[in-house]
């Protein structure tokens, strides 16, 4: 068990190893210019599918949606292959599965801080820590609630 663990946290790990946080702000941008879309916030966590292959999985919220939210995925991944080579090689021999985006209603993110008092802004928007990235989630679907936090 404790292998498993230790081979899932390496796989987080290579593709954190691609490209940078930086990197994938600029990627959101871009692709979101790409597709005529305006991006207002957006979190990132790597997930791991069952078969062990690392994915970037996006929670994001438009000022602008694109026509599709596929067209957006599909220029996320090109801008990421074409920023680093070894994320084009291994998304080419499989090894790294395509990005996942999921688009959240307006002010789920305003909302979420909100309701589980968090003022703060986090310094990177990409983290294996799922709270902020589900939470959001979570609140794009229940919509406002303020008082589930208590």
């Amino acid at each position: 068990m404790q292998l498993e663990k230790s081979m899932v946290a390496h796989r987080i790990a290579d593709l954190a190893d691609y490209f940078t946080a930086a990197d994938l702000d600029r990627a959101v941008d871009q692709s979101a210019q790409t597709v005529r879309a305006v991006v207002a916030e957006f979190a990132a966590v790597t997930t791991v599918a069952a078969d062990g292959r690392p994915a970037l999985e996006l929670a994001v919220e438009f000022f602008v949606p694109p026509a599709a939210a596929e067209l957006f995925t599909a220029a996320l991944d090109d801008f990421l292959m074409h920023r680093s080579l070894g994320y084009a090689a291994a998304r080419h021999r499989g090894e790294v599965l395509p990005p996942s985006v999921r688009p959240v209603s307006m002010g789920a993110f305003h909302q979420w801080r909100i309701a589980w008092r968090r003022n703060e802004t986090p310094g990177s928007r990409w983290s294996n820590a799922r709270d902020l990235f589900d939470g959001v989630l979570r609140q794009s679907v229940i919509g406002w609630r303020e008082h589930l936090a208590v």
